[in-house]
């Protein structure tokens, strides 16, 4: 009996500290993975590019303003596979040397693979090579050339092509009587795009550009732009403008000169907007137009206004489009449970079709463009500095 007991007793007590091992073994395994490793808490970084100074800092500010606003929701609700996100801002300017300055930092010092910007079409252009090379995904917002990244499959815009908007400009101008049409452009791709897109489907329909008249940015007086301009009799006039400022200028030279009311004024974007309303010394008439997407959210609206204290600066869609550029890259993040350029760059050709956000749905084209719903364009008219909204 004793020695049995003495054989029991032999493999009883290993297994006891066997079993207590295990036990250990996996409370500590346990508490573990309940803990986040230093991988798993460090932020997920997305560069973000956007026109903090300079002429275009009304759009740009307010860009990453949104951006930043839908960052902060996210990172409160958990962030993105267990990790914050860090949205990492650089100062391009909208300016094309800015923006390479900026884009070589973010990829080369901060390893960045996702880029959110430029913020306008003269920094975006420059710098589509650049995430081509390297592979970096880019979404870029106010950024409306024609065909800008068609040669550039890891670059993607959050804004249609202004030729859309253009040619329902052409439309709305002839059926309200515009027949002799003079046109004055900044030389830059966004202003050249409008203008040139205008006056395509304005001679299509009929109309006649009777002058087109150029200038380089950094302009400030326009009168002899002005002069050709009465010397050609247009019953209207197309701003073709890469700022708000340049359009303010030259409707308060056009005053200064006396033809500002014997002239129907259209424009692109930039050219009928509160800023150059404000920069025309409120001259900009109310008869003026652009056509835009329009966005229509109270709600994201009063979030903007609760949180900078202001308005959101220039069209609401074009800036608000930054909120929503941060929810799809969270959805292709989820998606590709990485910051993977390439498997971000399918997910938005091949996967994201008409998601939902908070200025329209979104889907994408191979080539990087935006689809947008025709009903979404609005005319847009400036009426005693506040924007008013009219069905075309």
């Amino acid at each position: 009996m004793y020695k049995i007991y003495k054989t029991y007793l032999r493999w009883l007590v290993p297994g006891i500290f066997v079993v207590i091992a295990l036990l250990l073994t996996g409370w500590l395994i346990h508490e573990n993975a309940k803990v986040p490793t230093e991988t798993s808490k460090k932020p997920i970084v997305i560069g973000g590019m956007f026109a903090l100074t300079g002429k275009w800092e009304v759009g740009g500010r307010t860009e990453a303003n949104f951006a930043q606003l839908a960052v902060s929701e996210i990172n409160a609700r958990g962030g993105v596979l267990g990790r914050p996100i860090k949205l990492l801002l650089e100062d391009e300017k909208c300016s094309g040397k800015e923006s390479v300055s900026a884009m070589r930092k973010l990829i080369n010092q901060h390893d960045v693979r996702i880029i959110l910007g430029p913020s306008c079409t003269p920094a975006s252009g420059p710098v589509a090579p650049i995430a081509q090379e390297n592979q970096v995904f880019m979404l870029a917002l106010t950024t409306t050339a024609n065909n800008i990244f068609d040669d550039y499959s890891y670059a993607f815009r959050m804004s249609p092509p202004g030729s859309e908007a253009a040619q329902l400009i052409a439309a709305r101008a002839y059926d309200i009587g515009a027949r002799r049409v003079a046109l004055i452009t900044e030389q830059t791709d966004f202003a050249k795009s409008w203008s040139d897109a205008f006056a395509g489907e304005f001679t299509s329909l009929g109309g006649e550009i009777v002058n087109t008249e150029n200038y380089t940015t950094g302009t400030t007086d326009f009168r002899t732009i002005v002069q050709k301009i009465i010397n050609s009799e247009p019953d209207t006039v197309f701003l073709g403008v890469q700022t708000p400022q340049d359009g303010g200028l030259i409707v308060k030279q056009m005053h200064e000169m006396g033809v500002l009311n014997s002239v129907q004024i259209i424009g692109n974007p930039t050219a009928i907007d509160v800023q150059s309303y404000t920069a025309s010394n409120a001259l900009l008439p109310k008869s003026a137009f652009t056509i835009v997407p329009q966005a229509l959210n109270t709600e994201l609206l009063e979030k903007y206004r609760s949180s900078y204290g202001s308005e959101p600066g220039f069209t609401f869609f074009y800036t608000a489009a930054a909120y929503d550029a941060i929810y799809l890259i969270k959805d292709a993040l989820e998606y590709c449970e990485s910051d993977d350029a390439t498997c971000v760059r399918d997910y938005f050709t091949d996967k994201l079709k008409n998601r939902n956000g908070a200025v329209t749905s979104w889907s994408f084209k191979n080539n990087g463009d935006p689809v947008i719903p025709k009903n979404l364009y609005k005319e847009l008219r400036i009426i005693d500095g506040e924007k008013r909204f009219f069905a075309i």
